[in-house]
């Protein structure tokens, strides 16, 4: 099983609107089976197609589950009125 770590939601456009750009993930992986992917080692994965619960499937049809969030990226939420992640409910497509 793929687990992220101190994960964020990013996009693929820098100076869009996020809901313009495509989302992905960007965290610090463990238990890839890509040996390039070492545990520890920080990773942007594809575009992010599917979300049920913590498991997120992106669009190369890999699945991470995600453990805790960056507190940057927290932090982030709550000042901008993101949401927020949660263990319930930890990305929100929208």
């Amino acid at each position: 099983m793929i687990t992220l770590e101190n994960w964020s939601v990013i996009t693929d456009h820098l100076y869009a609107a996020p809901e313009l750009g495509l989302l992905l993930l960007n965290g610090q992986c463990y238990n890839h089976d890509d040996l390039r992917h070492y545990d520890g080692k920080w990773i942007s994965t594809s575009y992010i197609r599917e979300v049920n619960g913590n498991a997120i499937t992106t669009s190369n049809g890999t699945v991470y589950h995600l453990g805790k969030p960056a507190d940057e990226y927290v932090a982030w939420c709550k000042k901008t009125g993101a949401h927020v992640p949660t263990e319930e409910v930890p990305i929100k497509i929208t």
